[in-house]
């Protein structure tokens, strides 16, 4: 007799049955309403919402379309809970890329909550074999990569791979129900190593409609972690003194920002490396005060490998690593190395095990004879205390670098002094002060590709 294998689900009913009447999640509404749902409430309406999705075969892949917040949330769980896998959706992309992830992904049927019941898709297979080896996997989770330096991966994870996933990050984070977790990334592009293992661990989770209403909320609902982009956290101003994580992910740490969050707030912050085919692989917990710009120590159950010179391309071994990629399907068994998963992440490791990072692979440049990261030179630009951050690519054959200033500067002094900075390079500069940097609908700054 053959049994499922077990899933995330089950230990979130666990919680339902132990601590029902403890809050599940918190959500400050752009308007200033705020809504709560315990444990208890947020099992019931989930269960509610799965009785639609139950009309659909086990194991569909269901688009969802739906905002940051509870409808979301409650969304997911219940696509989750009828059996099927989860495609989220962000609804910040145009119509056009909409319908071509829903032909990469194979989408069964829709979920969106702006319009009744479910729309029916086509559902083409995505792997070899009818969706055999789709199904053989237990799947669970279907996500597309940002496309912030190419095009947009579909990255497949399974139930057992998210408990697997999320197992390993919490040997660091250590989330338990004492915890409040402000999570400030969008759920759309971050919900596994996230909203999904603070339920797993019976946490309450905070959840802002709007940015800049953030560090009150954080005060006033005794936020014990925090979660997000360096960029999110430039509003926090006041001490947190209930504060005991505040990680910073999705982009690098710049020494100003590191430094006005210690200081206005009394907590450093944390710099983690997650990618959506690994999970969460480094933490820098230890040395988040004295140097808040590296990468940090691996994650116990992970192990590390720098394929190549210093600062090759990392490569990672351990649980919880991506189960395929679709469109065109390979999985996982096809994408190991020696070492592991190759991260495109290049990097090298200190004596004391430390991960500090150099740049992407496809961000590498070789102009006029010098070979360096785009990264490196936008970390070096970020310490100008003027520059709030930079964005460098290649156009034509000069480095054009773009930056967004944190206080009134005089274009012409700005860039005479990041000159300056990188005047190692013996390479055309050109500088440009922007407003903002081009991102990707999930947050992302966006590397324009070379233009010549």
């Amino acid at each position: 007799m053959s049994h499922s294998p077990p899933t995330i689900l089950e230990t979130i009913r666990a919680w339902t049955v132990e601590t029902p009447d403890q809050e599940a999640l918190v959500f400050l509404a752009a308007n200033g309403n705020v809504e709560r749902l315990t444990y208890a409430e947020l099992q019931s309406h989930v269960e509610t919402r799965a009785v639609l999705l139950r009309e659909l075969p086990l194991q569909s892949r269901v688009g969802l379309l739906a905002p940051h917040g509870p409808e979301f949330l409650l969304e997911a769980l219940a696509i989750l809970t009828a059996g099927h896998c989860l495609v989220p959706i962000s609804r910040q992309l145009t119509r056009s890329q909409r319908d071509e992830l829903a032909e990469r992904a194979g989408i069964h049927a829709w979920r969106d909550v702006e319009k009744d019941g479910l729309i029916i898709d086509s559902g083409k297979p995505i792997d070899l074999a009818a969706d055999e080896d789709f199904r053989a996997l237990s799947p669970a989770y279907l996500r597309f990569t940002s496309g912030s330096t190419g095009q947009r991966k579909g990255v497949l994870l399974s139930h057992p791979t998210i408990l697997e996933r999320t197992a390993a990050a919490n040997t660091r984070l250590q989330i338990s129900p004492a915890d409040r977790v402000l999570c400030l990334l969008p759920m759309v592009d971050h919900f596994v190593v996230s909203i999904l293992l603070y339920l797993r661990y019976g946490a309450t989770i905070l959840l802002v409609e709007n940015d800049a209403g953030a560090a009150d909320f954080a005060q006033t609902q005794m936020a014990t972690v925090l979660y997000g982009s360096p960029a999110q956290y430039r509003e926090f101003h006041s001490p947190l003194p209930q504060v005991r994580l505040a990680v910073s992910t999705t982009q690098g740490l710049s020494e100003p920002a590191a430094h006005s969050f210690l200081t206005q707030t009394g907590q450093p912050l944390t710099q983690a490396l997650g990618i959506i085919e690994a999970g969460l692989l480094t933490l820098n917990e230890d040395r988040a005060r004295t140097e808040p710009l590296l990468a940090g120590v691996p994650m116990p159950d992970y192990q590390l490998t720098i394929v190549g010179d210093l600062g090759g391309e990392i490569h990672v071994a351990g649980p919880g690593l991506l189960d395929a990629y679709v469109s065109p399907w390979r999985p996982r068994a096809s994408l190991m190395t020696l070492h592991g998963f190759p991260t495109g992440d290049h990097g090298w490791l200190d004596e004391a095990g430390c991960l500090h990072l150099v740049g992407r692979e496809k961000n590498r440049i070789e102009l006029h004879g010098v070979r360096f990261y785009c990264e490196e030179i936008e970390t070096c630009v970020n310490q100008h205390p003027n520059v709030s951050e930079s964005l460098v690519f290649l156009k034509g054959s000069e480095l054009l670098v773009q930056v967004v200033t944190q206080n009134e500067a005089a274009p012409e002094s700005l860039a005479h002094e990041i000159h300056e900075r990188l005047a190692h390079l013996r390479t055309p500069i050109r500088i440009e002060v922007v407003p903002e940097l081009p991102r990707t609908p999930t947050g992302k700054i966006a590397r324009p590709r070379p233009v010549s």
